[in-house]
Order: structure tokens, then sequence, then C-alpha cells
């Protein structure tokens, strides 16, 4: 390989840890500061929101690569990040219908003149938000399995017992949870939402693939 050759790539491997950590930052940002940390600004919160989206799916895609470079194409790191990807494709359309149908009705609703028509588009509201309700759960479950794969893959592959055994817990409990309360979100029935968690060792487990990355990759 010539130098200019290796010189690329290097800058290559920087970029894509550059762009996983930066992504990955601001999905996480996305997350809590939209659905968790409540109180910003309605503007802020709704950009925040249909973010998260985007920025998981582009995130998880720069994870797959690091963890490509680290450990080679392994099936449950591949399953993992495919299905991270999938789960922001699906919060995105959840965020957009959600935002969509509450913004139109609500407008619907004051525009109406008589109080029984309100009551009926409040009624039609509560039922088409069905739907929204229904791709959080769809979210619930590729994100679950996202994060059981990619912490068996830290197990087996990375050799992080705890760790790895702490993410397929985790991912084994929002699945649980959120199948056993179906339709209704864990939080509405007084349960924990296992969502932060999950959130927060996907962070981390990025913060680890990165930290290998830099010391094994980018010598």
């Amino acid at each position: 390989m010539s130098e200019s050759t290796a010189a690329s790539n290097s800058r290559d491997d920087l970029v894509w840890l550059v762009l996983a950590v930066t992504i990955g930052t601001a999905s996480l940002v996305c997350y809590f500061f939209s659905s968790v940390i409540k109180g910003l600004p309605w503007e802020v919160g709704r950009l925040l929101f249909y973010g998260f989206g985007p920025t998981l799916a582009l995130s998880a895609f720069c994870f797959g690569r690091l963890l490509r470079r680290l450990a080679g194409q392994r099936p449950l790191f591949e399953f993992g990040i495919l299905s991270i990807v999938i789960a922001g494709v699906v919060v995105n359309l959840m965020a957009v219908i959600q935002d969509s149908n509450f913004t139109v009705m609500h407008e619907r609703i004051l525009e109406a003149e008589l109080e029984a028509t309100k009551d009926d588009l409040r009624r039609v509201l509560m039922g088409v938000n069905n739907v929204q309700l229904s791709l959080d759960i769809s979210f619930d479950i590729w994100i679950a399995t996202g994060c059981f794969c990619l912490a068996l893959g830290a197990l087996f592959y990375f050799r992080q017992r705890w760790f790895g055994g702490l993410g397929a817990l985790i991912g084994a409990w929002v699945l649980g949870v959120n199948l056993a309360t179906v339709p209704t979100p864990p939080a509405d029935v007084g349960l924990l939402d296992p969502g932060p968690f999950a959130a927060t060792w996907l962070g981390c487990m990025l913060a680890v693939t990165a930290w290998r990355y830099r010391r094994d990759v980018l010598r």
C-alpha cells in the first residue's frame, strides 16, 4: 500500500469516528430533551423530536463502520446495527404522524363553534392517535432488538461480560415491558420507562467502541 493510500485510509477512519460520535451525541440530545427532559419551548422540542429518528439511523450506520473495522462483519453486530437503523426510520414516521395529527386536529377543534363538535373531534383525535402508539410499539421492538444484539456482540466478541450482560437485560426489559402493556406506553400505566436506560447503554456502547477504535485503528 502506498503512503498516499495509507494516509487517505487513515483520514477516512478518523472521519468515520468523528461522524459516529458527533451524530450519536446529537441523537442522545434529541431523545432526552424531546422525550425525557421536558420544559424546553415547544418549537425546540418539536425540532428535536423530528431530529431524533434521522440522527439515530445515521449514527447507527456510522457506528456499524467502526464495529466492522474492529471486529469484522460479525452477525450480531450486523443485526444490531440494522435493527437500530430501522428503529430510526420508524420513530421518524411516528414523530411526523403524531405531530401532524395533533396539529391539524387541534386547529379543527379551535375552529369548531359547537362544543359537541369539539368533543367529536377530540374523540377522533384519540382514535387516530392509536396509529402513533402502534408505531411507538414497533420502534420499541426494533430498538430492543438492536440493543440486545449489540449487547451479545459486546459479550461474545469484545469479552465485556458485565457490560454486555447488562445491555442484554436492558434490551429484554424494553421488549418485555412494552409488549406487556400494549398498546399503552409503560409510563402511562405507572411502570418505569426503560427507554432512557436503553439510550444510556447505547451511548456507553458507542463510547466504548469509539475508545477501542481510536486505540486499535487510529494508531
